[in-house]
């Protein structure tokens, strides 16, 4: 099988367990606007991010060490002990945290604790054995999970809804539950079980992986820190009722980081697959995966006003006044982790995080300045102008040959189709969309017609 068949394999199968893991999640929010009001929306979206931002720190990414290790390690005899040592270390920092978050949890939320452990459970070891299941190359299996993991979501969710139960409480704690039954189901069908012996335990090995696997802790951790930190900033400066209008902009924002994060974990494995003693960027593919990325942010812009208008309850509206701008920074995020590879693959880990602070800082910076004269929209443009600062630093490093003028293009049709969503003409929205649309299909025709000829024809 040829490299790029290859690639575009493994991207197919990640498609399916992403959009079967995450796409649920992106869902969410919207459909829960219907049956929580924003504040108790807000909360729930922090305690999703919150979450998020905790499993790096709790596990110090030793998941991304297990990864690694199982895809260096031939010998099947030694991988039990990288996925016990592992699972053993997870269980620890698990028990920690529910011994002092107890003490840490606000008070005003206490009744939501423990639902919030068993989630935040869930996430940590979700997590884990999908990093295994991609170090085992079980990809097959990773996609069944995948679509176990939202089918049981699906099933918990609409089961809280439909019972007349519907509160924060419950549809935390049906989310944990879910999560869990899905967990169990995909040990049992991967048969990963089999690598699961108590007394395979190595302290020496945890201390590798960790060694390994902590350097990556501060990029994680630092871009779900300004994450979180914005939607403090807003709670501080605004409220909770605007963290519940941000959620479900950021929410529909996540469309775009669905598609990148199902491709980056397949650009990862090619990356750090090839020789190691060469890094070398591959220009055009950057550019062609440019055209892709700012045309699919195009084409949602496009699309912002009848997206909200139709999906999501009428009080929160107002999200698709910022739906563009979040758009676009997760376009410029994809590019951030696209030479974000070549730093993992040459464990340039340092300078993941000194690229990735820069632009925390100038995303703090616009944030706190201009949160109480712009509201959302100094949010929104801090993590445009954030994203962008660490791409500029990265795209120096690797001295990145861009094609401006397709960038310039892009960047100014974005910026047409975002004004015409304030406009109150229907039908011109419409018009726009269609254009899009077309236009989508055009800039992408050869990657949709080998996306038809690999996955649609028989």
């Amino acid at each position: 099988m040829t490299t790029k068949n290859k690639l575009f394999k493994s991207t197919g199968l990640y498609a399916i367990g992403i959009i079967g893991t995450k796409l649920v999640m992106f869902v969410l929010i919207p459909v829960l606007s219907f049956f929580l009001n924003k504040s108790d929306l807000g909360v729930y979206d922090l305690i999703l991010v919150s979450i998020t931002l905790l499993t790096p720190l709790i596990t110090l990414q030793i998941a991304d060490g297990v990864y690694r290790f199982l895809l260096e390690e031939r010998s099947e005899g030694r991988r039990p002990s990288i996925i016990t040592t592992a699972s053993t270390f997870l269980l620890t920092g698990l028990f920690l945290l529910s011994v002092l978050g107890y003490y840490l949890f606000p008070k005003a939320y206490n009744q939501l604790y423990w639902p919030f452990v068993f989630l935040q459970a869930s996430f940590c070891f979700t997590n884990l054995l999908q990093q295994s299941l991609r170090g085992l190359q079980l990809n097959k299996e990773y996609a069944v999970f995948g679509v176990t993991n939202a089918l049981t979501i699906v099933i918990a969710t609409m089961f809280v809804i439909f019972s007349g139960m519907s509160s924060l409480y419950n549809f935390i704690l049906a989310l944990s539950l879910a999560q869990f039954a899905a967990l169990i189901f995909g040990v049992l069908y991967s048969g990963i079980f089999r690598y699961f012996s108590l007394r395979s335990t190595s302290i020496q090995l945890t201390t590798s992986m960790l060694k390994y696997s902590w350097p990556l802790l501060p990029n994680s951790v630092s871009w779900w820190l300004i994450d979180l930190g914005n939607r403090f900033l807003i709670l501080y400066f605004l409220s909770e009722e605007w963290n519940g209008i941000y959620a479900v902009a950021a929410r529909y924002a996540g469309i775009v980081a669905l598609f990148n994060s199902i491709f980056i974990l397949s650009w990862q494995d090619h990356t750090i697959g090839e020789d190691p003693n060469q890094i070398n960027v591959n220009h055009n593919f950057f550019n062609r995966y440019m055209i892709f990325e700012l045309t699919l942010v195009v084409l949602i812009t496009s699309s912002a006003s009848f997206l909200i208008e139709f999906t999501a309850a009428s009080e929160f509206e107002e999200s698709k006044n910022y739906l563009p701008l979040l758009l676009l920074s997760s376009g410029f995020s994809a590019f951030c982790a696209f030479l974000g590879a070549y730093y993992l693959k040459a464990k340039n880990t340092k300078e993941v995080f000194t690229t990735t602070l820069a632009g925390g800082v100038l995303n703090f910076i616009i944030s706190v300045g201009l949160i109480q004269t712009l509201g959302l929209y100094a949010v929104a443009l801090g993590s445009v102008a954030g994203f962008a600062c660490t791409f500029v630093l990265r795209k120096k490093r690797f001295s990145l040959q861009i094609n401006y003028l397709e960038l310039c293009t892009l960047l100014a049709i974005f910026l047409v189709t975002t004004l015409v969503q304030f406009s109150q003409s229907h039908e011109l929205k419409a018009s726009v969309l269609i254009l899009m649309t077309g236009y989508f299909i055009y800039k992408n025709k050869d990657l949709l017609l080998k996306i038809k000829e690999k996955f649609l024809l028989p």
